[in-house]
């Protein structure tokens, strides 16, 4: 069951606890693990990107604000990080089109539900952008591509953000590998527009 903070609205679920204490503990020992083990223990606890669970965390949002499926899921912004299988999404509320809740899904389990303050002042029919009108349909490729572009070996997908920028929405992937990292950067149609470094 949610715990409710009235002064936020912000609604906080018990499992968030074990997840952040993990998370602390994970940050840790970083300083005291080999790079290389580092990283071999990330991809271990599912470091790796696979479409089946981002789609899970999406179906998970959709429900939690009322859309009709995750195909039809309107997003601000979205963050998938593959070290803790966290999804992070703001999305319009399917049934008050001009409210939007920020939702938290790790491993599969909704942990927190914030609206976005003052959404209804914003011009969200211009800002936002339908999950089917992303080249999320498989992230695994996404995630591959991203790392052919990184051209590095033993490499990872860390994490990827959609955000918004000039009123257009963009697509980074932040990549690692024992000596390196990079982000690459696609829009909306999947195209790659920036490597960096």
């Amino acid at each position: 069951m949610p715990i409710y903070d009235a002064g936020v609205g912000l609604r906080v679920f018990p499992s968030i606890a074990a997840w952040a204490m993990a998370c602390a503990v994970l940050v840790g020992c970083i300083g005291a693990t080999d790079r290389s083990e580092f990283n071999a223990e990330v991809r271990a606890r599912g470091g790796g990107l696979t479409t089946e669970w981002v789609d899970e965390a999406l179906s998970l949002v959709a429900d939690e604000v009322g859309a009709p499926s995750p195909d039809a899921l309107e997003l601000l912004t979205m963050t998938i990080s593959t070290s803790s299988r966290a999804v992070t999404v703001q999305a319009r509320r399917g049934d008050r089109p001009d409210f939007v809740d920020t939702v938290t899904v790790v491993e599969g389990e909704v942990l927190a539900v914030q609206p976005m303050q003052d959404a209804d002042e914003l011009p969200l029919d211009e800002l936002v952008i339908r999950v089917d009108e992303l080249p999320l349909a498989d992230v695994d490729e996404l995630g591959d591509r991203a790392l052919a572009e990184f051209g590095e070996e033993e490499a990872f997908v860390d994490s990827i953000r959609i955000s918004i920028f000039n009123s257009e929405h963009r697509i980074d992937v932040d990549v690692e590998s024992e000596r390196r990292t990079g982000r690459i950067r696609f829009d909306v149609d999947g195209n790659v527009v920036e490597v960096d470094p």
